[in-house]
């Protein structure tokens, strides 16, 4: 072979090796699409078509079932039942981060029934009635006027709750408690004398829609029930007037659910400088049959 066709040689396999060289082969095309398949993969999701992400999936449910079968729908009178609540509200009404409730024994007839409540571990006994189908309740946290909390009514007359079936938007009830309190008055010197007087405090509900309630114990269909406390106060055969007997000295929102009871509560009462807001949100509901 003479020197001029080995350079022609040469040269023509060289071009065939950076042609080779310059081909894709499988290989490189199924990185490519693997390449190509990661990066799509570790981009933004396509948000369109995910399923939402609702404030109901983030609680864990902490109710036993609804309660079928009992007397009042919107609270069942079940021994040993019990509830636990969060608290929230100023230092000085907020006595612990939780607040419990458990029936003892339940009212039959003319028997009074008994339900341990109090915050954190220190419970008291109260009474329950039942009328009928109707309760009558000793007294929850917070509804005496904060001049006489902790006072123990004398006598309990009306219902905390009528029967379930009259229980419907519009609907208008009442509850009375009578306490024996000490109320204090300053006279024109300034000087406060105190009087022993009879307090009649009368609470008016009204019911109002069925709203959605989402607390820690899960979500329910709710029956609102707006309170309004009034009070009027005697020291003898005299009407005593002061700005506690003037105005409502609280206002309430409950919600219960049928089956569960009470799963929210909200007490405001008027001061003079700033409203005082304390509320009950539902932890856990528990039976001794569940």
């Amino acid at each position: 072979m003479s020197s001029r066709a080995r350079d022609i040689l040469l040269l023509v396999v060289a071009v065939a090796l950076v042609a080779a060289a310059l081909l894709p082969t499988g290989e490189e095309e199924n990185l490519k699409d693997e390449d190509s398949t990661q990066t799509e993969a570790r981009g933004e999701p396509d948000l369109s078509s995910a399923e939402p992400l609702t404030i109901n999936k983030q609680i864990r449910p902490g109710a036993a079932k609804p309660a079928k079968g009992v007397e009042h729908l919107f609270w069942p009178l079940v021994e040993g039942s019990e509830w636990i609540y969060k608290v929230e509200g100023p230092d000085d009404l907020n006595l612990a981060k939780t607040w419990s409730m458990k029936i003892t024994r339940v009212p039959a007839d003319e028997k009074p029934g008994e339900i341990e409540m109090g915050f954190g571990e220190e419970m008291l006994a109260y009474g329950v009635w039942k009328e009928g189908e109707s309760i009558s309740l000793e007294g929850l946290p917070f509804v005496e006027p904060l001049q006489f909390r902790g006072n123990r009514p004398t006598a309990v007359d009306g219902s905390f709750l009528p029967f379930s079936s009259a229980m419907i938007e519009g609907a208008v009830w009442k509850h009375i408690y009578k306490r024996d309190v000490v109320h204090e008055s300053p006279d024109k010197h300034g000087v406060t004398h105190m009087q022993k007087a009879v307090g009649e405090q009368v609470d008016r509900a009204m019911v109002g829609e069925m709203e959605v309630v989402i607390v820690a114990a899960g979500r329910f269909d709710a029956l609102r029930i707006d309170w309004l406390g009034r009070l009027e106060l005697r020291a003898g055969a005299r009407t005593v007037l002061a700005g506690l007997t003037t105005e409502p000295f609280r206002f309430e929102t409950t919600w219960m659910a049928k089956g569960i009871g009470i799963v929210r509560r909200r007490v405001e009462y008027p001061t003079p400088n700033k409203n005082k807001v304390i509320t009950f949100d539902l932890i856990r509901y528990d039976r001794p049959s569940d």
